[in-house]
């Protein structure tokens, strides 16, 4: 039998994010799928762009439907109406990476493995930016 080897790495350091609740300016750093409870996720990471929190990412949670009912809906009609596409046809969200916007975040308390208690933000809502 052959071996199956693999290399064994440093786990990476979780740094949880908090900012005070608000209203920010911010652009998108990143998109990536997540499934989260079994449901297909959107993970969008905002980058704060100005006051004392500006470089900190923050990130906001969708689901992939694009219809008018859905967040993710408006909030890709918050960055631009026109990148909308025609109903049936496919959005590509990459297309948000480098986009600004205005991002309202809020917090919420978690615990981590160890039972530690702490604050963490997310993005609770996008704002166009005018």
């Amino acid at each position: 039998m052959e071996p199956i080897a693999v290399k064994r790495t440093e786990a990476a350091k979780f740094e949880p994010v908090s900012v005070p609740r608000g209203i920010y300016p911010a652009s998108v750093d990143a998109v990536r799928k997540a499934m989260i409870q079994e449901r297909k996720t959107l993970v969008i990471d905002f980058r704060i762009s100005g006051g004392p929190d500006s470089g900190k990412v923050v990130s906001g949670l969708t689901s992939t439907i694009l219809n008018e009912k859905s967040k993710l809906y408006k909030w890709v009609e918050a960055f631009d109406r026109l990148l909308i596409p025609e109903v049936g046809k496919d959005f590509d969200v990459q297309l948000l990476v480098g986009k600004a916007c205005r991002i309202l975040t809020d917090d919420r308390e978690r615990t981590d493995k160890t039972g530690a208690k702490f604050r963490q933000s997310f993005v609770k809502d996008v704002i166009s930016r005018e």
